[in-house]
């Protein structure tokens, strides 16, 4: 998939777990465990895919960054919704996953170095 499209859904993304995640519950908010774990899996995937060139560990940093602004915002807005702590973990533990997820993916996906001593007996015989 193209960067320009990954990075569209990633910001399609982005704005739709800040919008649930701060919204008061009767304008559609979302909240619990699952919902978190959801929502930075998917972050942990699409970040490092949208920005290829990025380092993996500052795209992980920059994701537990969001999780705890987003928790820190949820006690400061006046939107009846709480920061919690499990949140966080769960945001930390999702984003970890999904991360580990797309490098595991990435190897995978490289294709194998041919060996030398494979081509060496795969080379046609002279006669």
């Amino acid at each position: 998939m193209k960067p320009a499209i990954l990075r569209l859904l990633w910001f399609v993304c982005l704005c739709a777990i800040l919008y649930f995640a701060l919204a008061p519950a009767s304008a559609g908010g979302l909240g619990g465990a699952s919902y978190h774990g959801v929502a930075f899996f998917i972050l942990g995937l699409l970040t490092p895919a949208a920005f290829p060139k990025g380092n993996l560990v500052l795209v992980w940093l920059v994701l537990l960054a969001l999780g705890g602004c987003i928790e820190a915002a949820q006690g400061a807005l006046a939107t009846n919704r709480i920061p919690s702590w499990d949140d966080f973990l769960t945001d930390a533990i999702a984003a970890s996953v999904g991360v580990l997820y797309y490098k595991l993916w990435t190897v995978l996906r490289r294709p194998a170095a041919p060996d030398a001593k494979a081509s060496a007996d795969d080379a046609p015989a002279n006669p």
